[in-house]
């Protein structure tokens, strides 16, 4: 049995689903569609990544801090700054 993108994500397919992101919107105050996917998206690569890596990368920047500020002041980031630990001399992760 061949399994479908969806059945590889992290995240269940109902977050990525539109009317489960415009819920998501109103209860949250923001007003771009677009952004908020692009968030979700940017956070299950984040957890994909430390799937494969563990502990060796890490969210910084704005994305992270959203995590630590009340909701009614969270804006929505749509890049990913990671760091990465553990990268070899020609760029690859050990």
């Amino acid at each position: 049995m061949m399994l479908s993108l969806y059945d590889k994500l992290i995240f269940s397919r109902e977050p990525f689903q539109r009317d489960t992101i415009e819920a998501r919107m109103r209860e949250c105050g923001f007003n771009s569609i677009s952004r908020c996917e692009l968030f979700l998206w940017d956070l299950e690569i984040l957890l994909q990544l430390k799937k494969c890596l563990g502990d060796k990368v890490i969210l910084k920047g704005g994305a992270a801090s959203q995590f630590y500020i009340p909701i009614e002041a969270q804006r929505i980031s749509i890049d990913t700054d990671l760091l990465c630990s553990e990268v070899d001399a020609s760029g690859r992760f050990q």
